[in-house]
């Protein structure tokens, strides 16, 4: 329902209130126009508000167990089975709770009892409870035993002192400290839960019972129902804690328990529940369309955000797991409790990102702690098409990273960070990147000073020009004694967030690989094989990679000279570095160093099982080219851009093997491998330039001034097509 609907939806449930039960359905489609959405907005709220007595505040397994009368209050002395029943100290909406003795055990335990009803309603009831006395949780209430003796329905629980969380929170709210705790106990409890296949359906304060040491402690799973039927769609719960697909008739999940947990994180916060006032209807009403009011001004922003990310009316947009919330509680505690918190960083990570969208930021800040604990937007993968860039394959762009805050020995990780990102998203088949010198030559072309000078939409323009599909942007914050990396990826064509990551930790090289791994996931590559991490294909030390990424950097700038001494300081720290000595034969093709060049590539083939597999298979083309192996260098080739196509120096080598002059002189693979080349890079200038060389030496003139016309709008500033790219290649 859309906001513009809104009016019409209201002005239609109170003409229905008016009429009959029995006539509801005749009036709404009289009058509904033929508007079948309108109607059955206005029938579930119709829904709602009749179930309203009978939901609100009660118990989940009350629509299975509606047939059942109520329970006799004078159970207090009895013994069912081997539990002594003591007395009454609670009543729920199915039934009664007492506090008895199990006299097997002598043990206190709390004992729920409800009576009558069908064997079916019965068996439902202890089929549900009896799934959830698997959780073993030091934050979920355990569940002992499910019986019957002598007709009347029994479940045994652990028996909690202390009291309920609702009754502990204050008017204006609880301290901030108080409310992280907790909040990471609840969410830890919803994870363990989970992960176990049970949903809660009914997370509210008066859910939770605070022990006398402090520890929070849900209550009521074994009322939850087991999330193995998705065509399960009973309304139950607590209106005021019900997420806005439970209203429509959606079926409960793990996302309606992430947005009950808001609830209660905004109510300890507050004092009050973002959705508490008013009849059942105005309630509804403001679950569906409003947003909650501000919290007050001492929540600290970065909890703002994790309040608000779980109250997102759209599931997509709240966190995928409960896990991903305690991780984003937990830092947000680690940091006031270090000190190192300032509400500065949303907003230098705000200035870093904008204008892209605003509901990306709120991932971006709510962040995970641990050597290399990660939050994530969503586990699987987003719906198809995403990310697709201008060859109709996902194309991700890695843009510099903002290093807000930091000192001037961290500065190089802007694009240091990105550098890794790279090298561990790289290893995916069937996802392409942008290359660092492909994102170069475009913002040349683009006339901008450099991609630190960029604005959001410079950001998006430059990676779509780049053939880009999707673009990673992101920052690096100090915090403590690590740092944390947010990131952000967002669909170009659509403008839609695809994920937003954080990751907080002291091992660079094991915070980007869970990154990596988190990014390949959300858009559908999270099985891909043959992915090692980062230090597993560079190096282990950071120094090494510091001096590595600075090098890469000055090369594909121009300065070959600083390359050169960047890099040999880097291949003297680990002699190891493989990627490194492949860097360095770049630059020694500019430099005029062949045999320098030559010793480079053995040296990486020395140390090849130290290569990502694109890199490799890179380094065998080359070494078969440089043994003038040429039929060798055409298998590797074909390999190489079978499995890589997004690799933009094989169509530069498979040209020069196959033009006229070259080893093997075939014009129909000089087109063949020029035209994928165009295909699968149909952004790059270069490819576009090698392909009309291809179609001018085979006499499709017609075709190839149409490729040498798409390489001058691609780069308006060189003068000539195929002679100012030679310089820059391998």
């Amino acid at each position: 329902m859309t906001e513009e609907q809104w009016p019409r939806v209201k002005e239609l449930f109170h003409a229905a209130l008016e009429h009959p039960t029995t006539s509801r359905s005749a009036f709404l489609t009289e009058t509904s126009g033929g508007d079948t959405t309108l109607q059955a907005e206005v029938e579930r709220l119709l829904a709602a508000h009749a179930q309203a007595g009978a939901f609100i505040e009660a118990s989940p397994v009350s629509g299975i167990l509606h047939a059942i009368p109520e329970v006799s209050a004078g159970l207090s002395g009895r013994v069912l089975g081997h539990y002594e029943v003591r007395r009454l100290i609670g009543c729920g909406g199915m039934g009664e709770v007492y506090e008895a003795r199990d006299t097997e055990l002598g043990r206190t335990v709390a004992l729920k009892v409800v009576s009558g009803g069908s064997s079916d309603a019965q068996a439902a009831l202890r089929h549900e409870a009896q799934h959830a006395s698997k959780l073993n949780h030091p934050h979920v209430c355990t569940i002992h035993e499910v019986g019957t003796s002598d007709g009347q329905a029994f479940i045994v629980m652990e028996y909690v002192e202390g009291q309920s969380l609702n009754e502990l929170i204050e008017p204006d709210g609880l301290s901030i400290e108080t409310t992280l705790r907790y909040g990471i106990q609840i969410s830890d409890a919803l994870a363990h839960a989970h992960s176990q296949g049970v949903i809660h359906r009914d997370l509210k304060s008066a859910n939770v019972v605070v022990t006398p040491d402090g520890r929070a402690k849900v209550l009521d799973f074994g009322l939850a129902r087991v999330s193995t039927s998705p065509d399960d769609r009973r309304l139950a719960g607590t209106l005021s804690c019900m997420a806005p697909e439970l209203l429509r008739g959606a079926a409960a999940d793990e996302q309606t328990d992430i947005w009950a947990l808001g609830v209660l994180l905004y109510e300890m916060t507050a004092g009050s529940a973002p959705f508490s006032t008013g009849n059942a209807f105005e309630r509804s009403a403001a679950i569906l369309t409003s947003a909650p009011g501000p919290l007050p001004a001492q929540v600290p922003t970065a909890l703002q955000f994790v309040i608000q990310r779980c109250l997102a009316k759209d599931p997509l947009e709240r966190y995928g797991h409960a896990t991903d919330v305690r991780s984003a509680l937990e830092a947000v505690a680690t940091e006031i409790r270090n000190g190192t918190w300032q509400n500065r960083a949303g907003t230098a990570l705000t200035r870093a990102i904008t204008p892209l969208r605003a509901a990306a930021i709120v991932g971006m800040l709510a962040t995970a702690v641990g050597v290399g604990a990660l939050m994530r937007t969503r586990a699987e993968p987003v719906s198809p098409p995403s990310a697709l860039g201008a060859s109709g394959r996902p194309v991700i762009a890695v843009m510099s990273f903002a290093n807000v805050g930091g000192a001037e020995e961290t500065a190089w990780l802007s694009k240091g960070v990105p550098a890794m990102l790279l090298t561990g998203l790289a290893q995916t088949r069937g996802l392409d990147v942008v290359s660092v010198q492909r994102l170069q030559e475009t913002l040349d072309q683009s006339g901008a000073q450099s991609l630190d000078s960029l604005d959001g939409r410079q950001i998006s323009q430059i990676a779509k020009r780049a053939g880009a599909g999707a673009v990673l942007v992101g920052s690096i914050i100090q915090a403590g004694s690590g740092m944390r990396i947010d990131a952000q990826l967002e669909d170009l064509a659509t403008g839609r967030v695809l994920l937003a990551e954080s990751v907080v930790g002291t091992d660079l090289f094991a915070m980007v690989d869970q990154l990596s791994a988190r990014i390949r996931a959300g858009i559908g590559f999270g099985g891909a094989t043959n992915v090692r991490g980062v230090a597993d294909v560079s190096t282990a030390s950071l120094e090494a990679y510091r001096l590595y990424s600075q090098g890469s950097d000055a090369r594909v700038n121009g300065r070959n000279d600083d390359a050169q001494r960047l890099l040999d300081q880097a291949v003297a720290i680990d002699p190891n570095f493989a990627d490194a000595y492949l860097e360095l034969a770049a630059v020694s093709g500019p430099l005029g160093r062949p045999i320098a060049r030559r010793d480079y590539l053995r040296k990486a083939a020395a140390m090849a099982h130290r290569l990502s597999e694109r890199q490799r298979l890179i380094l065998q083309v080359m070494l078969a080219r440089d043994d003038g192996n040429f039929e060798e260098t055409a298998r590797l080739l074909d390999e190489l851009i079978n499995a890589f196509p997004d690799t933009d120096q094989a169509y530069i080598m498979g040209f020069r093997l196959y033009l006229p002059l070259g080893p093997l002189q075939d014009p129909d693979k000089l087109l063949a491998i020029t035209a994928a080349g165009a295909k699968a890079l149909p952004a790059s200038a270069r490819t576009r330039n090698l392909y009309g060389y291809a179609l001018l030496d085979a006499a499709r003139y017609p075709e190839a001034v149409a490729e040498f016309e798409a390489y001058g709008r691609m780069a308006p500033r060189e003068p000539g097509p195929f002679d100012v790219w030679e310089k820059r290649i391998w």
